[in-house]
């Protein structure tokens, strides 16, 4: 079903290029950039946890899976690239430590990170994994685990304990000690956003329409508001989760209503998602020391200049990434057995 839904793949394309963003202005600072930067960028990682709560209820509800089937599929997905990238970025660090700056060996870091298991970063002193932004794919995992769990019961019971565990978590977080790292890491309040996308599978797989006019007033009122939100202190979930949802509720139901333009660049980027969002940390590190080198740091509009060259050099690499890496990969799992949700 997801196969079809190209509104969906136009937002995952503008969700990973909104995480790239992100992490350019950390690379501008370095340059010298001392200015504002969107903070709404960071709604980027919501519209993907939210997708993918919706994706994995649409593409399982109406086929018969077991939880080892489902999560054998998911990691046919997820584990063999980003353990490619992990392992290039620790290569890295051992023979080109100034090519990739972000990172500092640790065996039980290292060991973590290619497990899915949070722990805290030896340099950054943050729970992120050797691949930075491989933080949400511990929610990821995580939330397949609960999700697999949930694979025995009917449907109808499916939506309502999968609601009630992601809720409960989330109420048992504000009594979990903050040395409890790992426990108070997956029960943070950002895993609610895989329930709204379920919750909207639900709606979206019985069949519900909405009208032109709200679906809409969704989409945009959901991008206001993920702009909005960032300028007051509200719980990850509400800020970022509720526009998230709106967004890709807005989005879908207007592909319902009317056939999508296909356009082939964002649709591409799209496919690419995921490799985008694996290498471009690796790939901003590497734009910005050639900027140094170059000499541009210093030259007029140089910030502008190296914003539309770092973009441009992740999406054209995550492209090469996903033809010649991810692409196979995926081809390869699939003469095995019938993938499900090639699109998370």
């Amino acid at each position: 079903m997801t196969q079809d839904l190209l509104s969906v793949q136009y937002l995952r394309a503008l969700a990973a290029m909104m995480v790239v963003l992100v992490h350019v202005e950390g690379h501008l600072t370095r340059l010298g950039y001392v200015g504002g930067w969107p903070p709404a960028l960071h709604g980027g990682v919501d519209i993907f946890f939210v997708t993918s709560g919706f994706i994995m209820w649409v593409t399982t509800v109406k086929r018969t899976l077991t939880p080892s089937q489902f999560l054998r599929f998911r990691l046919q997905r997820i584990l063999p690239l980003y353990w490619i990238i992990t392992t290039l970025a620790v290569a890295l660090m051992v023979v080109l430590p100034t090519l990739y700056q972000g990172g500092q060996l640790s065996f039980v870091h290292v060991l973590a990170s290619y497990l899915f298991i949070p722990s805290e970063h030896p340099l950054l002193h943050t729970m992120v994994p050797v691949l930075l932004p491989g933080w949400t794919l511990n929610y990821e995992m995580f939330f397949y685990l609960i999700f697999a769990g949930c694979l025995w019961l009917a449907p109808h019971r499916r939506i309502l304990v999968l609601i009630g565990i992601l809720v409960g978590l989330a109420l048992l977080h504000r009594f979990i000690p903050d040395q409890w790292m790992i426990a108070s890491y997956w029960t943070a309040d950002i895993i609610l956003e895989f329930a709204f996308g379920a919750l909207l599978g639900v709606l979206y797989s019985r069949g519900w329409k909405l009208p032109d006019a709200l679906a809409l007033g969704l989409l945009v009122i959901g991008a206001l508001s993920m702009i909005a939100a960032q300028y007051v202190v509200l719980p990850r979930s509400i800020g970022g989760g509720v526009p998230a949802v709106m967004i890709l509720a807005g989005a879908i139901y207007l592909e319902r209503n009317h056939e999508f333009g296909r356009w082939s660049a964002l649709g591409a980027l799209g496919d690419a998602s995921y490799s985008l969002y694996l290498i471009h940390g690796l790939t901003l590190s590497f734009a910005r020391q050639v900027w140094q080198r170059l000499g541009l740091a210093d030259t007029p509009d140089s910030f502008p200049m190296f914003v539309v060259f770092a973009l441009a050099l992740c999406c054209l690499l995550a492209l090469l990434t996903y033809r010649i890496v991810e692409r196979p990969l995926i081809s390869a799992f699939r003469r095995q057995g019938r993938p499900i949700a090639v699109l998370a």
